[in-house]
């Protein structure tokens, strides 16, 4: 395999990986545990989010919930401001949930973000670009460990 052939996969196994970590630490997001979002965001799903001013009826919104996170859909608000979310997969919007011990209703400072992409079997498609960034490297190096060395004259 020629010089330029392992840089150029060298370089795909490198922006692979590279392109995959900063995605997982420095983008926004959550991994959607539970099925309440059906088909929308299933189980294993990573859920990419994008901070608002406002959120509108309609938006898939993860919010905070006493130290864990939940995402679900943002059907609008009552009269008093509290929001009204439901789980695409469930049959009626979702119930006063209890909060830092406390229970008591959503309200838009429990939002952490909007969904502004997603990407289905987060964690599957991660293990497989870290796989396929393994299997280039060693291949690169394999292939220049098989190729004779030319003596160098002096």
């Amino acid at each position: 395999m020629s010089v330029a052939a392992r840089r150029i996969i060298g370089t795909i196994a490198f922006l692979l990986l590279a392109g995959f970590i900063c995605v997982s630490f420095f983008v926004p997001h959550h991994r959607i545990t539970d099925p309440s979002m059906g088909d929308t965001a299933p189980v294993g799903t990573a859920v990419f989010l994008v901070g608002r001013d406002a959120y509108a009826a309609g938006d898939i919104v993860t919010v905070r919930l006493d130290g864990d996170y939940a995402t679900r859909r943002l059907l609008g608000y009552n009269p008093d401001g509290t929001l009204i979310t439901q789980g695409d997969a469930n049959p009626a919007p979702d119930s006063v949930p209890v909060i830092n011990g406390d229970l008591r209703p959503l309200t838009k400072a429990d939002i952490v973000g909007a969904m502004a992409f997603q990407i289905p079997h987060y964690l599957y498609l991660y293990a497989t670009c870290f796989v396929v960034a393994l299997v280039l490297a060693a291949w690169g190096w394999l292939s220049e460990q098989r190729e004779p060395r030319l003596a160098s004259s002096a």
